[in-house]
């Protein structure tokens, strides 16, 4: 492990958090839109979800994270409603809540098989599976329903991308075959995906434990926020972020 480019990453973190006091990107207000939906009950985590809560933020999902299942594949989101609604539902009552699901979410433990086969499901026409919507999805149950420190990991194409040169910055081996971290490929596995972003989380937060455990974020959503960043001042999508973050970030 590279002990000095682990501790660079962590700096440049907490700048980060330290510029986005001052300025808001379109990341947080995102963000602060998206969890305000999920937040419109007055306990948003044990009251009783419609199909019809779960469709609008899956819509304000997919419009403001540009998946495109709305535009591109016919019934595509009725579809991953019905599959997540199901996951919500309580297996001793016809209850479904926020909550149940978020109790099948937690980090430290092999993530649960209902959930897992949302990820190898495919949905609309034409069909194809919808592992950014999901992860998105799950990140902000878990967001708004937290069970743990962890949270659930967003899978697209930013963190992706910079998943294996992250590990070479750091000086570690990648841990599984690229095709298990690939959505596109058949052999995509969620949770050895998230296992990765687990263990660079892990190595990070043994540099500078303060940080990963006193923000105020969960584990999944600070490496987020780090790649989204770094993704965006890398030219990877259209937006940026703030000045001081960019300049924090294209200085190194």
């Amino acid at each position: 492990m590279n002990s000095k480019n682990i501790t660079k990453v962590n700096v440049w973190i907490t700048r980060m958090f330290q510029s986005n006091k001052e300025e808001e990107t379109s990341y947080d207000w995102n963000r602060h839109c998206i969890c305000g939906e999920f937040s419109c009950h007055e306990d948003s985590c044990n009251a009783e979800i419609t199909k019809e809560d779960i469709y609008r933020q899956l819509v304000l999902i997919d419009a403001l994270y540009s998946t495109n299942v709305y535009r591109m594949r016919k019934f595509g989101l009725k579809e991953i409603t019905d599959a997540i609604w199901e996951l919500c539902k309580d297996a001793n009552s016809d209850k479904h809540s926020l909550g149940i699901l978020s109790k099948k979410l937690i980090a430290t433990q092999p993530l649960n098989q209902e959930v897992k086969n949302t990820f190898s499901l495919s949905y609309g026409n034409p069909a194809g599976k919808a592992t950014s919507l999901l992860s998105k999805y799950f990140y902000f149950v878990a967001i708004v329903c937290p069970q743990e420190n962890w949270g659930f990991p967003i899978y697209d194409r930013i963190v992706h991308d910079l998943l294996r040169p992250l590990e070479k910055f750091i000086g570690i081996r990648p841990l599984t075959p690229a095709n298990k971290i690939d959505q596109s490929a058949s052999t995509f596995d969620i949770d050895v995906y998230r296992a990765g972003l687990k263990r660079i989380i892990d190595i990070l937060e043994n540099n500078n434990p303060t940080l990963w455990n006193t923000s105020g974020k969960q584990k999944f959503d600070i490496l987020d926020y780090f790649l989204w960043h770094i993704g965006k001042a890398k030219g990877k999508t259209n937006s940026s972020p703030t000045r001081k973050i960019y300049d924090t970030i294209v200085s190194q």
